[in-house]
């Protein structure tokens, strides 16, 4: 793998940023007025879905970055392991929840990839092997 460049590194801390920092504080637990007042002050939304939808594109654009700078293979290799497979059951801390959250940015992203060739292969009469489209939905 290269090392990223300052300019990579800084888009990468960016992103990254526009994660962990989506939420200066919690939800209050209470009203429908008050969430609702939240979730406008937070970004400018009526509703907690709203804002779940907004970090969540944060976190995909995060994904499809890391992807596109290589660093897909190095995040699948620190996947929690988990016994069970079921990653919100199973994992315990937040940094576990961390990776598993950057890991499965990365799949989805290049699951999106895949099929967004796939797409353009077939505009362009071309044949796709089955294999691609099955790796695909295993990513998304």
């Amino acid at each position: 793998m290269n090392p990223l460049s300052d300019i990579q590194s800084g888009y990468l801390n960016r992103l990254l940023g526009k994660v962990l920092n989506f939420v200066p504080k919690p939800a209050p637990v209470g009203g429908a007025d008050e969430i609702r007042q939240w979730c406008h002050d937070i970004c400018a939304v009526e509703t907690l879905r709203e804002v779940a939808e907004r970090w969540a594109k944060c976190v995909k654009d995060l994904g499809e970055y890391l992807l596109n700078v290589g660093l897909a293979e190095t995040l699948r290799q620190r996947m929690p392991a988990t016994p069970r497979e079921l990653l919100v059951v199973d994992l315990k801390t937040c940094e576990e929840f961390a990776g598993a959250i950057l890991c499965l940015a990365v799949d989805e992203a290049e699951g999106d990839d895949i099929f967004r060739r796939v797409r353009v292969a077939v505009q362009l009469g071309k044949k796709v092997p089955d294999t691609e489209r099955e790796r695909a939905a295993r990513q998304v």
